[in-house]
């Protein structure tokens, strides 16, 4: 069976794979965001007490900078992750625009390089929408797939594909619906 899992239960991981999925394919690149800004404020939470006690003995900073910390630690994150898509961006432009025109001047790079470096920044809530649409799919079908196994229902490749096929695309409709 493909995907099939041997972990606690296989009805519990069943319902947690579906629930998940549905959530991952409904509004993940809604969830990307909002899950850099709680690991940015974990960290603060974690690390800013340590980090200040070098600086400072002061009670109250190390009781409110946490805080402070964190939030500065979500908002780099956040800083990163829109960055990451425009390095991204050079990068690809860069090999591309080598690839096909190896003779070009370095200034059709340059430009061949932030024309992509533009468009995949600009494009990111898409491929973020495509990209967690499918990973939910993946985490619905096996689910599916997985509790129909256990209530000892035969669902083969056909079935996984047709229900990974369908949230995915749903999920895609969804995301990019959704956005403003």
């Amino acid at each position: 069976m493909i995907g099939q899992l041997i972990l606690i239960h296989p009805l519990i991981v069943s319902i947690i794979f579906i629930i998940t999925g549905l959530i991952l394919a409904a509004r993940g690149n809604k969830l990307i965001p909002l899950a850099l800004i709680l690991c940015g404020l974990f960290l603060g939470f974690q690390y800013g007490p340590f980090l200040l006690t070098f600086i400072t003995s002061n009670s109250t900073v190390l009781t409110f900078a946490p805080y402070v910390i964190g939030a500065l630690f979500a908002w780099f994150l956040l800083f990163l992750y829109k960055l990451s898509f425009f390095v991204a961006g050079l990068f690809l432009g860069y090999f591309i625009s080598t690839s096909l025109f190896p003779e070009m001047s370095v200034i059709f790079t340059l430009l061949c390089s932030l024309i992509s470096a533009v468009l995949l920044f600009t494009s990111r809530n898409v491929i973020f929408a495509v990209l967690t649409s499918a990973a939910g799919a993946m985490l619905f079908s096996t689910g599916v797939v997985n509790l129909l196994a256990s209530m000892s229902f035969t669902a083969g490749i056909t079935t996984y594909w047709v229900l990974f096929t369908i949230t995915f695309l749903a999920g895609i409709f969804s995301q990019v619906k959704g956005r403003k």
